[in-house]
């Protein structure tokens, strides 16, 4: 799970239909479905925010995901970006 202004994110798979991750926003009164995820059957995404950015990755055998939103509704997937075939990494370097 993950926050972003005042919304609240979390990844729900989809066991029973599409077999896909979903990312769902909660705004404090309902649910809804902001993204969904392009590996089928591979759960889950991973959520964390960064500079006012919230990003979604995800890792299947054959590919990977990351995706990233300012708003949390529209979302750009960063792989198609910078090219296939590159294995995300998240983290803190410190000396």
């Amino acid at each position: 799970m993950a926050i972003l202004g005042t919304n609240l994110y979390a990844n729900h798979f989809d066991w029973v239909g599409a077999g896909v991750s979903l990312i769902r926003k909660f705004d404090g009164t309902s649910w809804s479905t902001v993204y969904t995820s392009v590996l089928a059957n591979q759960p889950p995404l991973y959520l964390t925010v960064y500079n006012n950015r919230i990003f979604a990755w995800g890792r299947h055998p054959s590919t990977n995901e990351v995706a990233t939103s300012t708003d949390g509704t529209t979302w750009t997937d960063i792989l198609a970006q910078v090219g296939a075939g590159l294995t995300p990494a998240f983290g803190n370097l410190t000396s």
